[in-house]
């Protein structure tokens, strides 16, 4: 097999999703124990700047259409708004409860595209947003009767995940009518702008630390450039279903990389809560996928009896 066939066999949108979704699942326990030498308006705006910085060159060789900066700016309010909150939310929660909470809005996708873009949704999508409701409960319910801080934390990763879903459904919309590489350098130029606006509302910390710049270079080159244009590549050549589906490993891998990293704590609560919220992503995508095919299969003619 030569260069260009192996090349190609990565070059398509599944393995693309893929190796974006364990990246990002790795940002969970790397921001969290980033966020003890750093405030959350800082980290973000010197991770922020960094992807810009990266993803600036792609897009000055593409050319700045005004489409795409315009939707990838809009892209960028969206992402730093859902990115400010989940970060926030590290603090006070751990990471693997962050991961499997903010996979809500991979749930809260076609409930939101009914309800905001008219689109169609089979039952199963409401279905799954009550299995994630029961799901997020239980993980939350020794929080919310013990008044311990994490619930605090869980309520913005919450509050995130609805802003997310938004931006998974808009990136869904421009992907096809976009150049990715300038969208995604407006999208990151712009959560990068407003995270330094927000700078002067926090009490500024960044203790310069090997770990720290690690995380910053990871989230930074990676996460927050080379993973969101091949989200904006992807989805434009996939259907959300499939995107969605590739999306529901990301809590799971969370949860095992801040096990691993973090000795991140797994109470029979936040397995079980976790469980429903994954069952609740699997229900919502895998039963209309298997419906439509089902439904497209011609039936066998009936022979008769000889």
């Amino acid at each position: 097999m030569d260069l260009r066939a192996r090349t190609s066999r990565f070059a398509q949108p599944t393995p693309v999703l893929l190796f974006a979704t364990v990246g990002w699942a790795l940002t969970y326990p790397l921001v969290k124990d980033s966020l003890a030498h750093t405030s959350t308006g800082a980290f973000l705006t010197v991770r922020f700047a960094v992807g810009a910085l990266t993803a600036l060159p792609f897009a000055l060789r593409a050319g700045l259409d005004r489409t795409s900066v315009l939707r990838g700016a809009f892209l960028g309010l969206l992402l730093w708004l859902g990115f400010a909150l989940n970060t926030w939310g590290l603090v006070f929660t751990t990471a693997t409860r962050t991961g499997f909470i903010t996979s809500l809005c991979v749930v809260l996708v076609p409930v939101f595209g009914v309800l905001f873009f008219r689109l169609r949704a089979h039952l199963a999508a409401y279905l799954g947003a009550g299995l994630a409701t029961a799901g997020l409960f239980v993980m939350s319910a020794p929080s919310l009767f013990s008044g311990s801080g994490s619930l605090l934390g869980d309520g913005l990763v919450t509050v995130s995940a609805l802003v997310l879903s938004f931006h998974l459904l808009f990136t869904g919309r421009f992907a096809p009518k976009v150049n990715p590489a300038v969208a995604v350098f407006a999208q990151i130029a712009v959560v990068t702008l407003l995270s330094a606006l927000s700078l002067p509302f926090e009490e500024v910390r960044f203790e310069l630390t090997p770990a720290l710049v690690g995380t910053i270079l990871f989230t930074g080159v990676f996460a927050s450039a080379l993973f969101v244009y091949g989200q904006l590549w992807a989805q434009a050549r996939v259907s959300a279903v499939r995107a969605a589906l590739i999306f529901t490993l990301e809590p799971l891998l969370s949860a095992l990389f801040s096990r691993l990293l973090l000795d991140d704590p797994l109470p029979p609560t936040t397995i079980a809560g976790g469980g429903l919220i994954v069952a609740a992503v699997l229900v919502g995508e895998l039963w209309p996928r298997l419906a439509a095919r089902r439904a497209a299969v011609p039936a066998r003619p009936v022979r008769p009896a000889p």
